[in-house]
């Protein structure tokens, strides 16, 4: 079977299983692993990064969710860093908008650790609200090189441009 379904499965996999309605109540969430990072948009927009922080350590997987203000933003798209994959040789990433206001988003690939800073990925949103201040909130789990889980959770104010 060709390698790029496999990874392909194995992403629907991880966004079924996070779809599936259970919110985790672990203790051992970690402040200091991502940042979630609002960053310049055209009018009418408002774009945010999930940040790898140097405190981390290597990450292979990043699963996540993003949780934002329906009336206020929707989302239009989201891209991988361009150093961590293309689909085709390094880490891909897979997106889904279960419900407005949730965006799940899974970085899955080779085994390789993501680059231990810089943009994991940057989501663009359209504005159909005033602009301004909207909180965009992140949490998710990671597996390490070690395939050890951690938890995360982190949050910005994003500015919705004009």
């Amino acid at each position: 079977m060709d390698r790029r379904i496999i990874i392909g499965l194995a992403a629907l996999a991880l966004l079924v299983a996070c779809s599936s309605g259970e919110k985790s109540t672990s203790q051992n969430t970690e402040q200091g692993m991502f940042a979630l990072q609002s960053q310049p948009a055209a009018p009418g927009e408002a774009r945010v990064s999930l940040r790898a922080l140097p405190s981390a350590g290597p990450i292979v997987t990043v699963i996540s969710e993003l949780n934002y203000d329906p009336a206020r933003l929707r989302m239009k798209a989201c891209e991988l860093n361009a150093a961590i994959g293309d689909g085709n040789n390094g880490k891909s990433l897979h997106v889904a908008e279960p419900s407005p206001g949730v965006l799940r988003a899974v970085v899955a690939g080779t085994l390789d650790a993501l680059p231990q800073t810089g943009d994991v990925f940057t989501c663009t949103f359209s504005a159909s609200g005033s602009s301004g201040s909207v909180t965009v909130r992140a949490h998710g789990e990671v597996s390490d090189t070690t395939f050890v889980d951690r938890t995360f959770a982190t949050e910005a104010t994003v500015n919705v441009g004009n």
